[in-house]
C-alpha cells in the first residue's frame, strides 16, 4: 500500500504560513483559490482574511496593498496581523515545502469538513447521494495538480516510464492477442469482447484469467450473469482439462479433481470471483470491493467485468439505452485509471451482426448501445468465418477498434475443446490436437459445401 505521508508543520503554523502566502505571494494565491475553502481555517481572523484577499484578486487580478487589508479586516474582532510579520519562512526559498505542507492540511482539512457535512445531511434528511458527492469532492482536493507531458523536455524520463510501464502490462497469454496489442492489456484501459448470444464471450474471460493466474497474475471477476460456483466450475474443467458435465458425478471424481487442483495450485495467482445481481451493480459497488481489497494490502493485475451491457450507470441513469452504455463504459475505464489497472468486458453484438458475413461485422453492430464503444481503448469481434473454417470447433476474431497497438481489421482463430471449454491460440493448434487425447473431445473437420 501507499506509503502516508506526514505533516511536519503544527496547525497553527501552517495557517499563518497559508495566510502569510497568500497575503504577500501572487503564484501562491491562484493555486490555493481554487481549492482551500475559508473553513479549513480554525482562526475567525484567518478565514476572514483569505476571504477578502481572494474577492479582492477576483475584482482587481492583484494582490491587496496591506494598509488597504488592513481596512477590510478591520471590523473583525480581531484584526490584528502584526505576528504574521514576525515568521520567521522565506516563501520564495522554502516554495515547495509551503506547498507540500499546505496540501497535506487541505486533504486532511477538506475530509474532515465533508464529515460534518455529511452529518448534517443525514440529520436533515436529504438526498443520500449527496453524501458521497461531498465525500468524493473532499477526497479529490489535490493542489499538486499534473499539467501534462512537456513532450522535447521529458525525452529521457518519458522513455524511462514507458520502460517501467511495460512491466504492467498485463498479457492475455494467448500468443496472437498479445502480438495485436503490444504485450498485452497496460493499467488504465478498457477492452471489449463482442459476440452473439452463447458466442463463448464469458468463456474466453474465464480462459484469459485461468492464463493469467497460471502466471501468477492476480485476477478478480465481477460476475452479473453467473453465480461464483457455476463459474468456478469452468475454471476447475479448463484448468485440469476435464469434462465438465463428467467432473462432479461422484466422489470418486470429486477427489480427484480436488487432488489435481490442489497438485496445480503452486504459483498460481489470486483468482476472486465476485457475483452481484444481474442488472443491479455499477463501477461504485465495484470499487467498494476493490478498496476493501486494498485495504488488505491486495492489488489486481487485471479486472475482469462479465459482463457491460448487464451494469447500471454509477450515476444519472438516463433509461437510455445509448447514454447509459455509454456512461459505463466511461465509468470501467474510470475505475481502470483509479486503481491502474486494465479492465475487461463482453459484450453482445445486435441481430444485424449476428445474421451477416463475419468480416462485415463492424462496430456499428454492437447490441444494445453502440456509445460503449466510445470509452474502450481495444474491441474485438468474435464468430464464425465460414470462408476459413477448418475445425468445427473454431471462432474467429478480429480487432475492429484498437488504440493498444496499431492492427486493426486483422483476423485469427481460438479453438475450442467443447469438453473441457479451455480455448486455444491459433499458434497452439498442435496442442488443441494432442489435448484431444486427455478431454475425449473430437476436432471434427468443417465439411465444405
Amino acid at each position: 500500500m501507499a506509503e502516508v505521508t506526514k505533516r511536519k508543520l503544527s496547525d497553527e503554523m501552517i495557517e499563518s504560513l497559508i495566510i502569510k502566502g497568500v497575503m504577500y505571494n501572487k503564484q501562491y494565491l491562484t493555486i490555493l483559490m481554487n481549492a482551500f475553502d475559508p473553513k479549513y481555517f480554525d482562526k475567525p481572523l484567518y478565514q476572514d482574511i483569505y476571504t477578502k484577499v481572494v474577492e479582492y484578486y477576483k475584482d482587481h487580478m492583484s494582490m491587496p496593498e496591506e494598509f488597504i487589508l488592513k481596512d477590510m479586516i478591520k471590523d473583525n474582532p480581531d484584526p490584528d496581523i502584526s505576528h504574521l510579520q514576525d515568521i520567521d519562512f522565506d516563501i520564495i526559498k522554502n516554495y515547495d515545502l509551503l506547498i507540500t505542507e499546505t496540501n497535506l492540511y487541505l486533504k486532511e482539512k477538506a475530509v474532515k469538513q465533508a464529515i460534518m457535512d455529511a452529518v448534517d445531511i443525514v440529520d436533515k434528511g436529504d438526498d443520500m447521494n449527496s453524501v458521497k458527492k461531498v465525500i468524493t469532492d473532499a477526497l479529490s482536493k489535490d493542489l499538486l495538480i499534473d499539467l501534462g507531458l512537456s513532450y522535447w523536455d521529458t525525452i529521457g524520463k518519458r522513455l524511462k516510464e514507458i520502460a517501467v510501464t511495460t512491466n504492467r502490462i498485463t498479457p492475455s497469454y494467448f500468443p496472437m492477442l498479445d502480438e495485436f496489442i503490444n504485450g498485452g492489456f497496460p493499467p488504465y484501459s478498457l477492452s471489449l469482447f463482442l459476440s452473439r448470444i452463447h458466442g463463448f464471450k464469458t468463456n474466453l474471460l474465464i480462459n484469459m484469467i485461468e492464463r493469467m493466474s497460471a502466471n501468477g497474475k492476480n485476477i478478480i471477476i465481477f460476475s452479473l450473469e453467473m453465480g461464483e460456483n457455476a463459474l468456478a466450475q469452468r475454471i476447475d474443467s479448463i484448468s485440469t482439462l476435464s469434462d465438465i458435465n463428467r467432473m462432479y458425478v461422484s466422489s470418486r471424481d470429486i477427489v480427484k479433481l480436488g487432488n489435481q487442483l490442489k497438485a496445480n495450485k503452486t504459483g498460481k495467482g489470486s483468482i476472486i470471483i465476485k457475483e452481484f445481481p444481474t442488472g443491479q451493480a455499477s463501477t461504485a459497488h465495484f470499487r467498494s470491493v476493490l478498496r476493501e481489497y486494498q485495504y488488505r494490502g491486495i492489488t489486481f493485475d487485471a479486472i475482469f467485468c462479465d459482463y457491460i451491457t448487464l451494469m447500471m450507470p454509477e450515476y444519472n441513469i438516463a433509461g437510455q439505452l445509448y447514454q447509459d452504455g455509454k456512461r459505463i463504459s466511461e465509468e470501467l475505464r474510470a475505475l481502470s485509471l483509479e486503481f491502474l489497472t486494465p479492465c475487461i468486458s463482453v459484450s453482445q453484438l445486435n441481430r444485424e451482426g449476428i445474421f451477416i458475413d463475419f468480416k462485415e461485422v463492424d462496430l456499428t453492430h454492437i447490441g444494445e448501445s453502440i456509445g460503449i464503444s466510445a470509452a474502450a481503448d481495444a474491441m474485438f469481434i468474435m464468430g464464425k468465418n465460414e470462408d476459413d473454417l477448418v475445425y468445427e470447433s473454431e471462432l474467429a476474431w478480429k480487432t475492429v477498434k484498437n488504440r493498444l497497438g496499431g492492427r486493426i481489421g486483422e483476423m485469427s482463430k481460438f479453438y475450442i475443446d467443447k469438453k473441457s471449454l479451455k480455448m486455444y491460440c491459433e499458434t497452439e493448434l498442435q496442442q488443441f490436437l494432442d489435448d484431444a487425447t486427455r478431454t475425449g473431445d473430437e476436432r471434427k473437420v468443417a465439411q465444405s459445401y
